[in-house]
């Protein structure tokens, strides 16, 4: 059964089982008429084994990769001499309409971290607004293709983007 399940995993069984409209799944018909390799049971358990101990190698490395990632926000944010506030997940906190007035309406920017957070950025001299070292700031739309609307200017150091998560990649906080 394993060494079923390890077939079913492939990426050529994969696309055997995709049908026209890019739709995987395969019904019991079509996978009747697969033929496989059909090994002894001692080349399955080789076959098995090696395919367990991929598995295992790959999760060692994601685990290994996901702390290298996990420890550059701690080198980045000592080297820049900010000290992350305590992580408290709070499901209640309290804003008041004078804060909210004219401002971002959102919970989460609420967050007593962010605003901690920011304390601690403050402190800094060399902090710098966006609109401070933007010539522009546009909609974020991609320029028409062709057009060399990218700049090769160096950015300021020091620029600092608080929550990315807006951008489709996973924030830190």
């Amino acid at each position: 059964m394993d060494f079923i399940k390890s077939i079913s995993k492939n990426k050529v069984f994969f696309k055997l089982c995709t049908n026209w409209n890019n739709q995987s799944g395969i019904n019991i018909e079509l996978l009747k008429t697969i033929k496989i390799p059909i090994p002894s049971i001692k080349e399955q358990k080789k076959i098995i084994h090696i395919y367990e101990e991929g598995l295992n190698i790959k999760k060692q490395k994601e685990t290994k990769a996901q702390q290298l990632l996990d420890s550059i926000n701690v080198y980045v944010l000592s080297e820049l001499g900010i000290k992350l506030p305590e992580l408290k997940d709070q499901m209640t906190f309290v804003v008041y309409a004078n804060d909210v007035k004219g401002g971002r309406i959102d919970p989460r920017y609420y967050k007593p971290f962010f605003s901690e957070f920011e304390n601690e950025l403050m402190k800094r001299n060399d902090i710098k607004y966006l609109g401070e070292i933007s010539v522009y700031i546009g909609s974020g739309a991609t320029p028409k293709a062709g057009r060399n609307d990218y700049t090769t200017k160096d950015l300021e150091q020091n620029l600092f983007i608080v929550s990315i998560v807006y951008l489709g990649v996973r924030s830190w906080f």
